[in-house]
């Protein structure tokens, strides 16, 4: 199943097609926001979940606001300082080892299913629903008599045409929690009505086709198969933080290095001096 469809709905609202030389979403002097910087500036965790048009605009709003900032820094030539220089260079390094031991511990630790679901039994108070949530199967279009054909079908008891509509358009099933979906489908869903299909439902992106196939209330727990994937990055983050150390020493071990007493010594001298 493909990513959720906002993403999707990003992509078209900045547009697709040939690149022109218009083709961007904001400029400040000779610094364009294009297309693909604006998709890198959205965190992963926001093109999962309905994506609000003003908060589009708070992030295109801040870019222009710091290009601004930073072409007049530049002005003073503080783009030129050797120490911000090395604080950049120390960012990025460490951005660097970060992930390499994210890649690292990821590809070499592993749990089995009874492990990760150790932990949900040991910890099901963290998975305590905060709020009413629903798992659901989401269709989305531009065209509102496509929208329509879709609903007729999935609300049919026609298996077939529902076996091909299936293999013919993107659906998206997901979870999703009250108050953190659009106004539309929210009020849909949420509101105490028992039906369990709806569409077309009118947005400001175009139309959408909803059908539920579990509601949970507020005070529930999550399913397992809910949080699996969250429970098993908790336990590689945990791994990390416990076998960080034997790794780095590991490292150590096997690769050439050494430092300088001598040197060290003189550099000390030199700023004892100047005190």
């Amino acid at each position: 199943m493909k990513k959720y469809l906002t993403f999707l709905l990003l992509f078209l609202l900045l547009g697709c097609g040939e690149r022109r030389k218009d083709d961007y979403i904001a400029k400040v002097g000779d610094s364009y926001l294009t297309k693909e910087k604006f998709l890198q500036m959205i965190p992963e965790s926001k093109k999962m979940g309905t994506i609000d048009r003003n908060y589009l605009n708070s992030l295109i709003s801040g870019w222009v606001r710091d290009e601004i900032l930073y072409k007049n820094a530049q002005k003073y030539h503080f783009d030129r300082d050797n120490n911000l220089q090395y604080k950049a260079d120390q960012y990025f390094q460490d951005l660097v080892v970060n992930e390499f031991l994210k890649y690292h511990f990821q590809s070499n630790v592993h749990f089995t299913e009874q492990q990760l679901r150790d932990y949900y039994n040991d910890n099901k108070s963290i998975y305590l629903r905060k709020s009413k949530a629903a798992k659901v199967k989401h269709f989305f279009t531009k065209k509102y008599d496509l929208a329509r054909r879709v609903k007729k079908i999935m609300s049919s008891r026609n298996q077939k045409l529902k076996n091909e509509l299936d293999t013919t358009y993107n659906f998206n099933v997901q979870y999703i929690e009250a108050g953190k979906c659009i106004q539309e489908i929210n009020e849909l869903i949420f509101q105490n009505r028992p039906l369990t299909y709806y569409g077309p439902i009118v947005s400001d992106f175009g139309y959408h086709v909803i059908e539920v196939l579990e509601r949970y209330e507020e005070g529930s727990y999550k399913k397992f198969t809910e949080v699996r994937d969250d429970i098993y990055k908790r336990l590689v983050h945990k791994t990390m933080l416990e076998n960080y150390v034997t790794f780095v020493d590991s490292l150590k071990n096997n690769t050439e290095w050494n430092f300088n007493q001598e040197s060290l010594n003189k550099i000390a001298g030199e700023l004892w001096q100047r005190n």
